[in-house]
């Protein structure tokens, strides 16, 4: 029913989130509750570095760096996600 009043439902990107958080204030689907929460739970912080460090794993090519510019890049990778998801908060 909800689908044929409002069309296909897709998750908003984060243009689209902040348009509505810069205009309203509105966490229209929990996207800042979530993030804070998160970085404030060290359980839920470790989890997350590590599926960070999994996935930077798997991306091809990155094993076959040498250490230190693969700690450099992991560093530098998750400091950006940080930053690209907070400074609103």
């Amino acid at each position: 029913m909800r689908e044929k009043l409002f069309g296909p439902m897709k998750p908003l990107n984060w243009e689209e989130y902040l348009e509505i958080y810069d205009k309203t204030g509105v966490d229209i689907d929990g996207r800042k509750e979530f993030f804070v929460s998160s970085l404030l739970d060290e359980n839920k912080t470790e989890r997350a570095n590590e599926h960070f460090i999994k996935f930077m794993k798997d991306v091809p090519g990155f094993r076959e760096l040498c250490l230190d510019d693969q700690i450099g890049l992991a560093k530098g990778m998750n400091g950006f996600s940080f930053k690209f998801c907070l400074p609103i908060w």
